[in-house]
Formats: structure tokens, C-alpha cells, sequence
């Protein structure tokens, strides 16, 4: 532990996580009181500094440095200072990074203070989606044009940095009711497995997060018939990101090798079928993004995003849109016989609505399925054999840990399932039981229903003795 030492002219006040590869700490400058964020090299490689692994570590943060150095964009988080210090005397020098200090810490940290403290459902809405891949599909962009490709794009390495709602309201009145609380502004951060690249260049390692991996970052470099990693790997990690986001689950799920496989071989399950709030027209939107070859997603990043945003926007313009009593745009899908038969929806009117077999139905567009949310831990593939090996796999839990610390992406690769069960590439439904003051009403309903007619016979009755 280094808090209360001194580096880079910061004093470390304390340890906010700790990885495979590196510590963050968060250290503050005695004189002026700025906070930052300094990145070391762990302690475990600090130890042996002349062995491969230090080595590793400490070419690590250089890229790393390079790679932001690189770089200027309002969603990339800046890099102030790089460096390398000897904290006692006759010591072993640190690498370090310094960088901006951000309260609010990761989109996966912010996701979990709003449905936890503030209520909000998830999955998320498309539109409070669409608001996220913007920021991260432009800071990409950025590092694409410069030659770089991030190659870790998951939740837990974007930061927030929150802006007060009421200096925008008028700019951004439809996200200020979307974030009441502040309106979240992504940086893209860890370029630790950032590569340079050139066209038709295949990369030697094959690293990332399993979970959010591109079929070819799972390929082997030196087979002739692998295709060389670019941009189009970031494009599918971040379509696996809001897919995740939107549907409260991974697109694929299991083991490494499970991983491995469905990567490259298995169909993604359409959005809305996950999630029958979505509305169907951007499955299309996503599945092209998570296409299996890189020539078939969009050209670009930026594309991605433009096109999830403009189906939006047409969507909000159709007609088949209509707004109900309290406001909500509800959004017109069709319902398959396999589908869920019912489902509670959430907000102050919390009622049951029952969902015919098949047909055409109207779903609250900000109406999420109470499914859980699914963290993954960071993990990386050395696919040097052309087999994932790992040390220990586990498997993919579905309700994350709180407060968990994330460890770097070079460590043993560790995913969980609850109960013990590796969930599969096809969605669970989600069957809710209608709610007893539901039921209640409509046996009501049917006792005065014949009641009725029993008396409009007996009238009938009288009324023919009479005559």
C-alpha cells in the first residue's frame, strides 16, 4: 500500500481500486488541493521489476501513456502526467499515470446508484441508451482515426462525469427528464490493451473481456486464414454494451470456450425478444453492429451510433406511436405465441397487463422487465494455441456484487453464474403472475354481470305473467 507517500508531487490519500496489472489511487496536491486519479503499476510487479511480467507491466503503461497522449476529445479521459519515481531513496522507480479524479466513477457504478438509490428500471430505455453510445461511439471514433483501436470496451471502463441539469435544461430538455439527477458525460478510459494499427496488420495477441470480445479477436494471429483485428472489433464490443444495457443481459453467456464459440458461430438473439418493450426496429440497428464478419457491420463507429439515433427519430415522428393518459410514448410490436403471456409494469400506477398469445399490442417505451443486472468481470483470451487458456474459469453470476472491484484485464479470467447454472445464448421469459386486486376485480365484474341478467330474466318472467 502506498497511501500516505508521495508521488508525482500528489499525496496518496487512498487505494479506490486494484487490479491484475495496476492500482488506482486517489491523491491530492498538498499545496493547490487539486484531486486526481494516479495510476501505478501493482504492487505484485513492482516487486520483481527485472522478470518478463514487470516488463509487461511497465510497457503496458507506456502504451497506455502514448495511446491518450495521442489523443484530444471531450469523451477521452486526458492523461496529465507520466512518469516514473523512486519513492524511498536507492528504491525501485514507479510508473505512474496521473489523470483527472471523477466522484461519480464508471458507467456500470452510475447504472447501479440509479436503479438502487434512485429508482430508475433496467434494462434502460433505447433512449437513455442511445445517449451513452453517442459519447462512447465518438470518443472511438476519434482513437480510429488516429490509428488506435481500444480493444476493452465494456461498462466499467467509461467514467462519468456529471453535468448540473439546470445549466442545459433549455439545450437538453429531453435528457434533463431522463437524468433528474444530473446528466452523465462519458470519458473512454483504460488504452491499457490499446494498439496502433495499419490496414491489413494482424495484431500478435488476442486480449480483451471474453464477454464483450469480436469473433475475430478470438482468432489466432499466425493461422493465414485469421482476420486482422481494426476498428470494427471496438463496434462490435460496444453493440454488446448496449445490447446489455437495453436487455439486461450479454449477448452470449457461459464459459471461455462457450464464449469462444458463440462469438463465432452462434446468431444473437434479437434485442426485443429480450425485451419486449424495445421497440423491433432497432433489432436490425444492433444485430448488424454484432455481425460475425467485420466488413458486414457498419463503416464506421460513429455510423453505428448515427444510424440507432436516426431510427429513434423516426420512431418518436411515426404514427404508430401515441401517447397514453400519463404521458408515456408506448410503442407498437408485434407479440410472437412463444412469447411472454404477461408481464407487471413498473411506475405509480403499478398494474398487471395481460398480453394476448399473438397480435399487436402497445408497450411503455420507459417500461423496463425487472431483470437483474449482469456485471462481468474483466477477463482476457491468450489465443496464441488457438484455445482459450485460462486459469480456473468459472461461471457468469446474473446479479453483480456491490462494490466490486474490477482487476485488470490481464488476469485470470473469472465469470459466475447464480445457482450455479451457465445461462444460455436464448432468453429466459420473464412470467409474472397477475396481481390478486387484479383477479379480485374481474371475479367482481363477473358475479355483477349475472346478477344482471338474473334479474332482466326475472323481469322478463313477470312481465309474461302479467300479460
Amino acid at each position: 500500500m502506498l497511501v500516505g507517500k508521495t508521488l508525482g508531487g500528489y499525496q496518496l490519500l487512498r487505494l479506490i481500486e486494484s487490479g491484475g496489472m495496476g492500482d488506482i489511487y486517489m491523491a491530492q496536491h498538498p499545496r493547490i488541493g487539486r484531486k486526481v486519479a494516479i495510476k501505478v503499476v501493482c504492487g505484485e510487479l513492482r516487486a520483481i521489476p527485472n522478470t518478463p511480467e514487470g516488463w509487461h507491466a511497465i510497457a503496458r503503461f507506456e502504451r497506455e501513456a502514448r495511446a491518450v497522449a495521442a489523443l484530444e476529445h471531450e469523451h477521452i479521459l486526458p492523461l496529465y502526467h507520466f512518469g516514473e519515481e523512486s519513492i524511498e531513496p536507492g528504491g525501485i522507480p514507479i510508473t505512474y499515470l496521473v489523470m483527472p479524479y471523477l466522484a461519480e466513477g464508471s458507467l456500470w457504478n452510475w447504472l447501479q446508484r440509479r436503479t438502487q438509490q434512485f429508482g430508475f428500471g433496467w434494462p434502460i430505455s433505447s433512449e437513455e441508451a442511445g445517449h451513452y453510445l453517442m459519447h462512447a461511439a465518438a470518443a472511438l471514433q476519434c482513437a480510429h482515426d488516429h490509428g488506435i483501436i481500444h480493444r476493452d470496451i465494456k461498462p466499467t471502463n467509461f467514467l462519468i462525469r456529471v453535468e448540473c441539469p439546470s445549466s442545459l435544461i433549455e439545450q437538453h430538455a429531453r435528457l434533463s427528464s431522463i437524468f433528474p439527477q444530473g446528466i452523465p458525460h462519458l470519458l473512454l478510459a483504460d488504452f491499457g490493451l490499446a494498439a496502433f494499427y495499419r490496414s491489413g496488420h494482424k495484431l500478435h495477441r488476442s486480449v480483451g473481456t471474453p464477454l464483450y470480445m469480436a469473433p475475430e479477436q478470438f482468432e489466432d494471429s499466425a493461422s493465414a486464414s485469421s482476420v486482422p483485428v481494426g476498428p470494427a472489433a471496438d463496434q462490435y464490443a460496444l453493440a454488446v454494451m448496449i445490447y446489455q444495457l437495453v436487455t439486461g443481459r450479454a449477448v452470449f453467456e457461459g464459459t471461455a470456450s462457450q464464449l469462444l464459440h458463440h462469438h463465432r458461430c452462434t446468431r444473437p438473439t434479437p434485442p426485443s425478444v429480450c425485451n419486449p418493450s424495445l421497440p423491433v426496429e432497432l433489432d436490425a440497428v444492433l444485430l448488424r453492429a454484432l455481425a460475425k464478419e467485420p466488413e458486414e457491420r457498419y463503416p464506421t463507429i460513429l455510423g453505428f451510433a448515427q444510424t440507432y439515433q436516426a431510427t429513434l427519430h423516426e420512431l418518436s415522428r411515426s404514427p404508430l406511436t401515441s401517447g397514453s393518459a400519463s404521458g408515456e410514448r408506448l410503442w407498437v410490436r408485434e407479440v410472437k405465441a412463444q412469447e411472454v403471456a404477461s408481464m407487471t409494469l413498473k411506475g405509480p400506477d403499478r398494474a398487471t397487463v395481460l398480453l394476448p398469445a399473438s397480435g399487436r399490442i402497445l408497450v411503455p417505451a420507459h417500461c423496463p422487465l425487472p431483470l437483474h443486472l449482469l456485471q462481468p468481470e474483466p477477463a482476457v483470451i491468450d489465443m496464441s494455441s488457438f484455445v482459450a487458456t485460462l486459469e480456473n474459469p468459472k461461471r457468469q453470476r446474473q446479479t453483480p456484487h456491490l462494490h466490486q472491484q474490477e482487476k485488470s484485464s490481464i488476469t485470470e479470467y473469472e465469470l459466475s453464474t447464480n445457482a450455479g447454472q451457465v445461462l444460455g445464448s436464448e432468453c429466459t421469459p420473464v412470467l409474472l403472475r397477475p396481481s390478486r386486486h387484479t383477479l379480485t376485480f374481474a371475479w367482481s365484474v363477473l358475479g355483477l354481470v349475472v346478477l344482471l341478467l338474473l334479474l332482466i330474466g326475472l323481469m322478463m318472467v313477470i312481465a309474461r305473467t302479467g300479460v
